[in-house]
């Protein structure tokens, strides 16, 4: 049993997070492991009037009832209560009047998730996996907003509610044909239905507005992957999917006017498209591999996947695609261990995406997965987040990247390694509305720097700092960012019988329009 306690303040907030996690495994008997946490999370404001508490629950469970069966169950459930203000904003719209308004957002939500999964082994060469999973959630939003006026308070409200589901299943086999060939095969079916309902009330409660949303998303896919061992310096890979999506809405507007309106707006989007995949691998010699991999994909209506994600060791970049989706790419790839101490990687890629969009609100499908899977995982100790993680997820409803660099890794001393890495990108919106703009958060010049240290009495530090050019965080290219320094600094620390872990960070040391955050975690193991 893990019990943890983490702080960390910024300008804007401050932060605590206990927490408590315990996992065990038994093997008497039927084989059997289990993993459950416990997470409180509090907010407390500062220069930004951001209220908020947050639990999290997780729950996994895994069990081997034969050496051939293997069983999984993986829950996770999320809610949370948020405070946006009362802010002062000032003078806006009505400035005529010499009016200044105050506003207040309350939000609060609940999301829960569960997948089941098995996997058989059939022989040691042929082995078959299945997954299901289910989530739903029911957030509701209310915001005041107010201003003083010499005949009474001037108040506009509104009441936002979402309840969104989704539903996936998901099938695979792999089996080894022969020495050269192992095929992979699978389906999987998707669907997200989302309700939202809107309410608008004008000044002193004369009329409103009611919406009402139902979106739904479906996807199918069929897919094969072949895995050829040509020889012992070339490897290829051949993917072939038939990927169908759609996606219904029917959105209806009521306005208490005079005469009363009533507005109705029905969607569809249809996209059926077979997607193939090629790459291969060639180890040229002397510690240096290249790869190449061609890719076509659309991002369906579930979370994750069973199907291949990478192509010959190149993964799919699902960072610019929402679901709905597609997204096509060329990359070249050289990784190059040049001696014990030195490893290098080159790359040159091409990559376009055309996410859903509709002429009403924009982009798609742009929320978030909150599963966090990557609970289960084991924890990293040194890195800090990869170099071409992106600061925020863009939002655009179509665009190219073209994208060339390389990254340095050495190892020092016996203590100490380093690297550097520096990519320049062009990037383009190329959708109707916004052609020729950069697509959000895609700097043109991007430099690493990075130091890692690891001291005999169990002490791991790392640094980071990137350097970006100037860039834009929005689809207009209305939120210009200028260009600057990052630094992140992480240092952690376990004592000799590994029950006491402490850790230190500290995060935007060099970013000028964003708050410095400092933090500590604390975790007693029992």
């Amino acid at each position: 049993m893990n019990v943890g306690a983490r702080y960390n303040t910024s300008r804007d907030f401050s932060m605590t997070e206990p927490t408590v996690t315990a996992n065990g495994y038994t093997n008497s008997g039927v084989p059997f492991a289990w993993f459950a946490e416990v997470i409180r999370t509090d907010t407390r404001p500062d220069q930004v009037m951001f209220d908020a508490a947050a639990n999290t629950y997780t729950l996994a469970l895994g069990a081997r009832p034969t050496y051939e069966l293997g069983l999984f169950a993986y829950a996770n459930a999320f809610d949370s209560n948020i405070v946006l203000g009362p802010d002062v904003l000032g003078r806006d719209a009505l400035n005529s009047f010499g009016l200044d308004s105050t506003y207040l957002q309350r939000v609060n939500g609940r999301n829960q998730r569960l997948d089941l999964g098995a996997h058989y082994r059939f022989s040691p060469q042929s082995q078959t996996w299945l997954k299901i999973g289910t989530g739903n959630e029911t957030s509701t939003q209310n915001s005041v907003r107010t201003w003083a006026t010499p005949y009474g308070p001037l108040t506009n409200k509104s009441n936002f509610k979402t309840t969104p589901e989704q539903r996936d299943i998901q099938f695979r086999h792999t089996f080894v044909a022969n020495e050269q060939h192992e095929l992979s095969w699978g389906a999987e079916y998707g669907r997200m239905e989302k309700d939202q309902t809107s309410i608008k009330e004008s000044f002193y409660y004369i009329g409103s507005d009611l919406l009402n949303q139902r979106d739904i998303d479906r996807s199918h896919d069929l897919w094969l992957s072949d895995r050829f061992s040509v020889n012992e310096r070339l490897n290829l890979q051949g993917d072939l999917a038939w990927q169908y999506y759609t996606k219904t809405r029917d959105i209806n507007i009521y306005r208490e006017s005079v005469p009363p309106l009533t507005q109705i707006f029905p969607e569809s989007y249809d996209r059926s498209f077979i997607a193939p995949r090629l790459g291969a691998t060639y180890a040229i010699g002397g510690g240096a591999t290249l790869r190449g991999a061609y890719q076509k994909w659309l991002r369906p209506a579930s979370y994750n996947s069973l199907a291949p994600v990478a192509t010959a060791g190149i993964p799919i970049d699902d960072s610019l695609v929402y679901s709905g989706g597609t997204f096509s790419r060329f990359r070249g790839q050289l990784d190059w261990e040049m001696s014990h101490e030195w490893f290098m990687t080159a790359f040159a890629d091409r990559r376009k995406v055309d996410n859903l969009s509709s002429p009403l609100d924009g982009v798609l499908n742009t929320r978030a997965d909150v599963t966090n899977l990557e609970r289960l995982r084991q924890q990293s100790v040194a890195n800090l987040a990869a170099p071409d993680q992106l600061e925020a997820t863009p939002i655009f409803a179509r665009g190219a990247a073209t994208s060339g660099g390389f990254s340095l890794n050495h190892v020092l001393t016996r203590n100490l390694a380093g690297y550097f890495g520096y990519a320049n990108t062009h990037s383009e919106n190329t959708g109707a509305a916004f052609g020729g703009k950069d697509i959000p958060y895609l700097p043109k010049h991007r430099a690493t720097l990075g130091l890692t240290w690891a001291g005999d009495q169990r002490t791991i530090v790392s640094a980071q700092t990137v350097w970006r050019s100037a860039r834009f965080g929005d689809e207009a290219n209305l939120l210009p960012l200028s260009s600057g320094w990052d630094m992140t600094l992480k240092l952690r620390w376990e004592s000799q019988d590994k029950c006491w872990n402490v850790e230190g960070y500290a995060a935007n040391l060099l970013k000028h329009d964003t708050g410095n955050l400092v933090g500590a975690n604390l975790v007693a193991k029992f």
